[in-house]
């Protein structure tokens, strides 16, 4: 009971320095899981885990519990507020968004899965509490913005996915069928 109230007054800061740390690391992350076929989910001897993954799903969840201290959450209603009809566009909301769809893409071990079969792929995308993973997490601090923020929430990944798919002629360096638009 003591450690909630101490920590309450540091969270906006704590907020900050999480989401400071998830935005420097998302480039290895993504050159490891996504782009390589790091392993992840390694353990020492002791049993610890010691992989960057462990760390951004660890990051992720202290991100989603921190939305729900007072003063984050009162922090980031003033921004949205400020920030008036533009606070799905340019406001911490997408970013938020960016941040989240970046670590929710499917691993290179995930898509070599996928290959070798399906159902299993989905199988284990369906278990969240045999692998929770940062894709996961990632879809349950979208779900705590949607269960606060409500409308706002859709607005926001909604303008993201508007933005991220703007560009016609290519996304990921990869031109896009034409039945996309």
């Amino acid at each position: 009971m003591v450690f909630p109230t101490l920590l309450t007054p540091q969270s906006p800061v704590l907020f900050t320095t999480i989401w400071t740390e998830l935005s420097n690391i998302q480039g290895p992350y993504h050159d490891f899981y996504i782009n390589d076929e790091r392993q992840g989910r390694l353990e020492d001897a002791d049993g610890l885990p010691y992989t960057l993954d462990f760390l951004v799903l660890e990051e992720l969840d202290l991100m989603q519990a921190l939305l729900k201290a007072p003063p984050v959450k009162a922090e980031l209603q003033t921004q949205l507020r400020n920030a008036g009809q533009a606070a799905t566009t340019s406001s911490w909301l997408p970013e938020v968004m960016k941040l989240v769809v970046s670590y929710a893409q499917i691993t290179t071990e995930e898509e070599g899965l996928w290959d070798i079969d399906v159902n299993l792929f989905l199988s284990e995308e369906t278990s969240v509490t045999a692998n929770y993973t940062p894709r996961t997490c990632g879809g349950d601090l979208v779900i705590k913005l949607g269960e606060w923020l409500k409308i706002t929430t859709v607005e926001g990944l909604l303008a993201y996915a508007n933005a991220l798919f703007a560009d016609s002629s290519s996304t990921y360096g990869h031109p896009l069928p034409s039945f996309c638009f």
